[in-house]
């Protein structure tokens, strides 16, 4: 699913990745050999591999479209990609940009990054989510909720333009991330008070006649109150004992602990990543985690 590749190439990119492919719109038949009309195949050129059914008025950017955007944005940043991605086959491709490096705490340093999307099944057309990596742990948190989103119908989309307004929504993004990760640094939070936060107001404690529920629950709570004292960058000046702790400990939670359900011939790494990035339940636990930790300095 994941390639590394570090770099500001984008045909480097493209190579590393099996990515320097072309797609096809082909026709769709009933099995008594009636033409669908409203419906169309995408594949790939190369292998022939079908990736998805789409609407007629869907055009999709050939791969080096999409690649070519993302070159406008290393040169509007001098940024370089840090890794690629790969679903179903080409189904769905991503790129993961790097474009500034960030420290909310004196050695804890993190970075910005940038996932920039497109899919040719019609998951969607072409998105991309800010979000945070924190260096010691690699866990990923996602700045809020807020996609950019383009429809795509004409497979020519203008790449300058396209590219200047990603930018304007990462630096929207970013300083409003920046604001809420600075200011968690300087709350204190004692652990009891965490445990209390996480288990009443993220996990929603069970009926107490609900065993299974509740092995979960305390499970989930046990979890959580050994990374918020013994996670990873727990021993960094600052971390413990304040709600910036807090949130990295949910955000540890979610991305290397939290259970996931892999199914639909889908890789646990890629059930992972979407609930953590791409908007499913993780990502949607750590949002509702940030904000509620906003919500109590307020």
């Amino acid at each position: 699913m994941f390639t590394n590749v570090k770099t500001k190439n984008i045909h480097e990119a493209m190579e590393a990745s099996d990515h320097a492919f072309e797609v096809e719109m082909i026709p769709l038949y009933t099995g008594s050999g009636r033409k669908v009309w409203d419906k169309q195949g995408v594949i790939r050129k190369d292998t022939e591999d079908y990736l998805g059914t789409v609407g007629m008025g869907v055009q999709h950017l050939q791969p080096i479209n999409f690649y070519e955007m993302a070159g406008e944005l290393i040169s509007a940043t001098g940024g370089e990609i840090d890794r690629t991605i790969t679903m179903g086959g080409g189904a769905i491709i991503g790129i993961s940009f790097t474009l500034a490096h960030k420290a909310y705490l004196p050695d804890d340093p993190s970075s910005h990054n940038l996932l920039f999307l497109t899919s040719y099944n019609s998951s969607f057309a072409i998105n991309a989510k800010a979000f945070n990596t924190r260096f010691c742990c690699m866990n990923m948190l996602a700045n809020s909720t807020k996609l950019f989103s383009i429809k795509n119908t004409s497979g020519n989309l203008p790449r300058l333009k396209v590219a200047s307004n990603m930018l304007k929504y990462y630096h929207e993004e970013m300083v409003a991330f920046d604001n809420k990760m600075a200011a968690l640094t300087k709350i204190k939070m004692t652990d009891e008070e965490a445990i209390a936060w996480f288990g009443d107001t993220l996990l929603n404690p069970p009926k107490k006649d609900n065993k299974r529920a509740n092995s979960i629950y305390d499970g989930q709570l046990d979890t959580f109150v050994d990374l918020l004292q013994n996670g990873l960058g727990t021993g960094v000046s600052g971390v413990r004992g304040t709600a910036y702790g807090a949130i990295n400990a949910v955000t540890e939670f979610c991305n290397h602990h939290r259970n996931t359900r892999v199914r639909d011939g889908k890789s646990e790494e890629e059930v992972r990543f979407t609930s953590n990035i791409l908007g499913g339940s993780s990502d949607k636990l750590m949002q509702v985690a940030l904000s509620s930790l906003i919500e109590m300095i307020d």
